[in-house]
């Protein structure tokens, strides 16, 4: 009774590990090929993301400048018709007061 390998066994197992060392070499340039990719689709996706960001904020700029305009119109709508007011209200106390110096100089005379 033989204990041990069979003759020749041991040369395929170095066959074997030598096989599974080239099968494993070839797949490399598909690994370096899936990870070109997948770097090719971060980068869009780093580009997409950045247009995404600069319309979002073309689109809040465009936003915040409308929203300003508005503003700056109400603010003047406002201050004129303060003005007008602050006229109206000036030309009557004008108004009154030449009626009292009216009735002060009927008076003295």
């Amino acid at each position: 009774m033989m204990v041990g390998r069979p003759p020749g066994s041991k040369n395929k197992v170095k066959d074997k590990s030598l096989e599974v060392f080239m099968e494993s070499k070839e797949k490399l340039p598909d690994q370096d090929d899936r990870m070109g990719r997948m770097l090719k689709v971060m980068e869009e996706m780093k580009k997409g993301l950045e247009e995404g960001f600069a319309k979002i904020v073309g689109e809040l700029r465009d936003s915040f400048e409308k929203q300003l305009e508005k503003l700056k119109k109400q603010f003047m709508e406002e201050k004129e018709d303060r003005e007008a007011e602050r006229k109206k209200e000036k030309e009557e106390w004008n108004k009154e007061k030449e009626e009292l110096l009216e009735r002060l100089w009927l008076l003295e005379s």
